[in-house]
């Protein structure tokens, strides 16, 4: 199956896993614009996005909502995901917001030379997605 995974934020990305099952990486690592989500995000993909809480600002809960309602309303499998689980496998050691994004693109790119910055929390998603099982993925269902 494959997989998309989307970060909403403020430099929105989107990653999307090879078909090839054994393979686990991306074909793609795109910046999120209303065209990715149009060419990617269609029926028979599992999507899974970055859960916001509601104390973000507005243009992250607005590319939240249209990246989830893009999936819904093309009912492909959608699962929501807090930051906070997605990235505990990491061991993040950074605190500062800037400091926790620099390492999270420097451990994207040790698998990924291609991916930029803005989609290294896109890819690393898709990875977290790719080694869960399915039971667990259920757990955060959104649909």
């Amino acid at each position: 199956m494959i997989i998309v995974a989307i970060d909403p934020g403020m430099d929105g990305g989107i990653s999307i896993s090879a078909n090839d099952p054994t393979l686990g990486y991306p074909v793609v690592n795109l910046n999120l614009t209303h065209d990715t989500l149009r060419e990617y995000v269609i029926p028979g993909r599992l999507v899974v996005v970055e859960g916001v809480g509601t104390a973000g600002n507005h243009k992250l809960q607005q590319s939240f909502g249209e990246s989830l309602g893009w999936a819904l309303g093309n009912r492909c499998q959608t699962y929501v995901v807090p930051p906070q689980v997605w990235q505990l496998p990491l061991r993040l050691k950074a605190v500062s917001y800037h400091a926790r994004k620099s390492e999270l693109y420097r451990i994207a790119q040790e698998t990924c030379k291609d991916v930029t910055k803005s989609q290294s929390d896109a890819y690393l998603i898709m990875k977290w997605a790719y080694n869960q099982p399915k039971e667990r993925l259920a757990r955060y269902e959104y649909s």
